[in-house]
């Protein structure tokens, strides 16, 4: 099986681009601006796994129309080729859609996810929109983002953790390793559905930083933090017949035992 990664080197497209490639599995890569030109695109494509975004939040405030570009056009010229192509797609959308706060990647996440609905009704196209919760597990990423790597790169250097308001907002993490086998089975379960894609670990960010056993540094609140964000129900896992098994509070602890 022939599987086209966009984004193949975002935090999540380097971990998925090698457990598929272990798995067996023939993976190809492209990344921004390559990947939304559909002229680009590699012949006899299975699948496209299409992680490619404006993801960084307040970037996407400061210049919403390159979020715009990306997010939405972009994500509609491919799911345009892979709908004429007979390609199945997975589609790396948010739980931010949840989030009451209205931002511009909230925003173009929601309507990229409209434009799938559409050619899945009227286009015949094949794709599931998977909804990924904070996702975690990479021990030293280098451009730290996701608040589990600003945490461990600020520990590591013995700084202080940086908490946006009271640290009260409540999170639900995911595993690399599990974002991996819930790709893999969309890819054998063929849902063709939106589903949500999270685990049992739902903590506070200041629970979070406890955890480190160092010291915080309030900072005021930020428009876009949503107060909660619980994890997703069971039907997920009914669906794929796929639960997440890599815990959060694990993880910290080999990290902070191989500083």
């Amino acid at each position: 099986m022939r599987i086209l990664i966009t984004g193949s080197d975002s935090y999540i497209g380097t971990h998925l681009s090698k457990t598929l490639k272990l798995q067996g599995y023939d993976v190809l890569g492209m990344d921004l601006p390559n990947c939304i030109l559909t002229s680009e695109i590699p012949q006899d494509i299975d699948w496209i796994i299409h992680l490619a975004a404006a993801s960084r939040i307040g970037e996407c405030i400061d210049d919403p129309a390159r979020a715009y570009s990306i997010n939405v056009t972009g994500t509609a010229k491919i799911i345009d080729h892979a709908s004429r192509n007979k390609i199945g797609v997975i589609f790396a959308s948010t739980s931010c859609i949840y989030d009451t706060e209205d931002t511009a990647y909230q925003s173009t996440k929601i309507q990229a996810e409209a434009v799938i609905d559409y050619y899945r009704r009227h286009c015949g196209l094949h794709a599931t929109v998977l909804r990924f919760f904070n996702v975690y597990g990479h021990k030293a990423w280098p451009w730290p983002s996701l608040v589990m790597d600003i945490f461990l790169k600020c520990y590591r250097d013995g700084k202080d953790l940086p908490i946006y308001g009271d640290g009260s907002c409540r999170r639900n993490f995911i595993h690399l390793d599990d974002v991996a086998s819930a790709v893999t089975a969309c890819m054998e379960k063929r849902p063709g559905i939106n589903l949500d894609v999270g685990s049992d670990d739902t903590v506070s960010i200041a629970d979070l930083a406890s955890w480190f056993g160092c010291k915080v540094k309030h900072w005021p609140s930020r428009s876009f933090d949503a107060v909660v964000r619980e994890g997703p129900p069971n039907r997920t896992k009914e669906v794929l017949d796929w639960k997440p098994v890599r815990r959060l509070k694990d993880f910290v602890v080999d990290c902070l035992a191989h500083r």
